[in-house]
């Protein structure tokens, strides 16, 4: 597969930043003159935070006395692995970036020409500049393709992006060029919680061997590789009966060279935590109520998802289109991209006919339609807010069994019954038992009716549709 797509880091060897003598494992990044490295993390580090880093290197084109090093992800590329940094495309890449990398002051300045976003535009873009030839041309750069975000350092970039015009394609490159924006980004950041488990018997006695193999095995080889720079303590509350509980301790070790905040600790820890036991939830709230405290679950019924037939009839569709689900979540706020910071987890999931239906004449459960359940809370660790809750979740037809997510459904189906108009109340015995509330329409709320109710750890907030009753 052809690759249109390039993320990396690049540094000159050689260059004020990297001295040609710089250890790999020693802070870096320097300003002229100055001895201090304003980079908080090493070269090792910036490796270190590539899922998969792979190293192409060049003579540097500007200045011959310096080597031109690209970390590019190779893990989602692994065609990057074959490339011939010789060939004119990615030598034509090399020279905007030893260019950019070169005048990070002043490439971010206003051109001479309206034609251009920016000086550096100008200079990679255009064969002359007031009528004189241009050493900076790069004939492969797509002009206004530069983009660039600002750094906290004064005269840097953190990254810059740029297009190549190779033979047969354009190639996308998004390049940072500052070391503590690259190691902090979300997906660059390293986690690793270690926790003393003890071996059967468990007798909460640590013998020889198990403190070999439990305690220092485990974290020798959490640390032999050099990926973590931090760690943090955290002592939790663990129920071990109906009213007594224990101090579990928790250690977060981390990419990061900063003190960890509590928030983050827990955030890890949560996600240890629904790994190590197979997202049970329900398991994991009664175990450690501080950790797995009552969330929000919106729920929101597709009640537009239709389909007008040949003859005219409107029919709600079983069926969902991505376009459609696109469209809901971001009427509600959301994103479908796991990239956007709008993003959380959505399923999508449907309502059956309910205890003791019996179909008759073609009869069919009242709601067709899907429904999302979509995890409000943003620091939520939970990938499936209905299945993480109600593992055996199944539409209901028929008699209710002996599972909890019977009653999920039973109670979902009374509260849609009344949301659409079907039932003037709501039965009260549910309304005691899981919290009912309803509530009218109001701006927060995208003036939708909505009802709310408890249940299994968190509390679930049902939308009416936007017409009501």
């Amino acid at each position: 597969m052809a690759i249109t797509n390039v993320f990396g880091y690049f540094y000159q060897v050689g260059s004020s930043d990297v001295p040609s003598n710089m250890s790999l494992d020693s802070p870096f990044g320097f300003d002229q003159g100055s001895t201090t490295p304003i980079f908080s993390y090493t070269l090792n580090d910036v490796s270190l935070a590539f899922e998969s880093a792979q190293s192409l290197s060049k003579e540097g084109y500007i200045y011959s006395d310096r080597l031109s090093t690209l970390l590019v992800e190779s893990l989602s590329t692994p065609e990057i692995k074959d490339v011939d940094v010789d060939d004119p495309y990615w030598s034509a890449a090399f020279r905007v970036l030893e260019y950019l990398y070169n005048n990070q002051t002043t490439f971010i300045q206003s051109a001479t020409s309206a034609n251009y976003l920016n000086k550096g535009d100008q200079e990679l873009g255009s064969e002359t500049i007031d009528g004189n030839p241009n050493p900076f041309y790069v004939n492969q750069y797509v002009v206004k393709s530069i983009a660039y975000e600002s750094s906290i350092f004064p005269g840097r970039v953190r990254y810059v992006s740029f297009q190549i015009r190779f033979s047969d394609r354009v190639v996308t490159f998004t390049i940072y060029m500052e070391a503590d924006s690259f190691v902090e980004r979300s997906d660059g950041i390293r986690y690793y919680v270690y926790r003393y488990i003890d071996s059967p018997p468990e007798d909460n006695i640590i013998t020889n061997v198990e403190f070999k193999e439990r305690i220092i095995n485990i974290v020798f080889n959490i640390l032999k590789e050099g990926k973590y720079n931090s760690y943090g303590e955290l002592i939790v509350s663990k129920r071990t009966g109906e009213n007594t509980y224990v101090d579990e301790q928790f250690f977060v070790f981390s990419s990061l060279n900063t003190v960890l905040t509590e928030d983050q600790k827990r955030l890890q820890i949560k996600k240890y935590l629904l790994d190590y036991y197979g997202q049970d939830t329900v398991s994991l709230q009664y175990d450690y109520p501080s950790l797995f405290d009552e969330t929000t679950v919106l729920i929101i019924p597709m009640y537009g998802n239709k389909m007008l037939t040949e003859g005219s009839l409107e029919i709600d569709l079983h069926m969902l289109s991505i376009p459609v689900l696109q469209n809901t979540l971001s009427s509600f706020g959301f994103n479908i991209s796991q990239s956007s910071t709008a993003y959380r987890p959505v399923e999508i999931f449907h309502l059956g006919a309910g205890t003791g239906f019996i179909p008759t004449n073609g009869s069919e459960p009242r709601y067709r339609f899907p429904l999302l359940a979509i995890e409000q809370d943003p620091e939520s660790v939970v990938l499936n807010p209905i299945a993480s809750r109600f593992i055996n979740y199944v539409p209901i037809y028929g008699s209710i069994g002996d599972n909890d997510f019977d009653t999920f459904h039973a109670v979902l189906l009374a509260i849609l019954d009344f949301l659409t108009g079907v039932s003037a109340v709501i039965d009260s015995t549910l309304i005691t038992q899981y919290s009912i509330q309803t509530y009218a329409p109001d701006v927060d709320h995208y003036n939708r009716r909505y009802t709310t109710f408890n249940m299994n750890g968190a509390m679930w907030l049902v939308y009416g549709p936007v017409s009501q009753p």
